[in-house]
């Protein structure tokens, strides 16, 4: 009897779809519920079956540079045994990459040309209004204006536009103003125990006490904690500007206007990687499930190591002032 035919192929798991198609190279103005296009813009859901193509990887197989011009990473000359063989691939230096278009490569990662395009927002300026800038994705002149040229980057944010804003801001405020806050929450109750043994604040005697009871510290220090924790960052901006980090946020550093700008931007994301000194990823519940930002973090991890990738879960902040 002829064969069986054979079972129809997955086309899911088998089509290799173009790097265009499956790179997201959309404008981070798309929301989560947003289907106005078939291509994976930033909320895109990602699917466990959906190739996952990366414009580059610094983990590319690195060639020894042998210095016999062959390019294997080999040394030919007859006269060196093996164990001199072994000693030289010990100390070689890896110099190239196994890379077609090595240029390409170069202009994914670097400014090179393009210096103009290497753009930062402060933090300070990220915080104001309560974070306004998260509240819509859709960018203008104005908010590309609020970042600045810049030769280095603090913290690249990674982060879902889905998310609530105040989320965010209350994440930003719990990562880089808790130091202050502390260190405010310990000179008050100082201050206070102070005052208080030289008799200069006002008491009250209470049933069952044999000595006044001081009641200053218990009501002014949750106020100055949480008006510290929301609103220190300023404080420090206005005492030193320069020591603000510079933070790389897409809606305010990529053009979202301009759709040259957007474009060359959005093609330098890997050189904005490069440049930051650590990623800021804020933890949600769909941070994983979506393209953008899982692509985000695998980049990243390409050229970084692992500390230095700074996760904030988006509900620690809301955990802590509940409690």
């Amino acid at each position: 009897p002829p064969p069986p035919p054979p079972p129809p192929p997955n086309t899911l798991a088998q089509k290799s779809l173009p790097l265009e198609q499956t790179t997201p190279t959309t404008s981070s103005r798309h929301h989560c519920d947003s289907d106005d296009d078939d291509l994976p813009h930033r909320d895109a859901e990602l699917s466990p079956k959906s190739p996952l193509v990366f414009p580059f990887d610094l983990r590319e197989k690195a060639i020894i540079d042998d210095g016999d011009g062959d390019g294997d990473g080999k040394n030919n000359n007859n006269n060196n045994d093996a164990e001199e063989e072994e000693e030289d691939d010990d100390d070689g230096k890896y110099k190239t990459f196994d890379y077609d278009e090595s240029a390409d490569f170069l202009q994914l990662v670097s400014f090179t040309g393009s210096d103009e395009l290497c753009r930062g927002i402060r933090l300070a300026k990220i915080m104001q209004g309560g974070g306004r800038i998260f509240r819509s994705s859709v960018g203008s002149d104005a908010t590309y204006r609020m970042s600045e040229k810049v030769e280095y980057i603090s913290y690249f944010v990674s982060h879902n536009w889905c998310v609530d804003y105040r989320l965010k801001y209350l994440s930003l405020a719990f990562k880089f103003n808790m130091p202050l806050t502390t260190l405010v929450g310990f000179s008050t109750l100082f201050l206070c125990s102070v005052l208080g043994a030289a008799g200069l604040l006002p008491t009250v005697s209470v049933r069952g006490y044999s000595h006044p009871i001081g009641y200053v510290t218990r009501i002014i220090l949750s106020p100055i904690l949480v008006i510290s924790l929301l609103f220190g960052g300023r404080f420090s901006a206005f005492l030193k500007p320069k020591k603000v980090p510079v933070m790389f946020l897409d809606k305010a550093c990529i053009h979202q206007v301009d759709r040259g700008l957007q474009e060359a931007g959005i093609k330098k994301l890997g050189a904005f990687l490069r440049v930051s000194d650590k990623m800021l990823a804020l933890l949600s519940k769909v941070y994983l499930r979506k393209l953008w930002t899982v692509y985000e973090v695998a980049s990243f991890l390409s050229l970084h190591d692992t500390s230095d990738l700074d996760v904030v879960p988006l509900m620690l902040p809301f955990t802590f002032f509940l409690f």
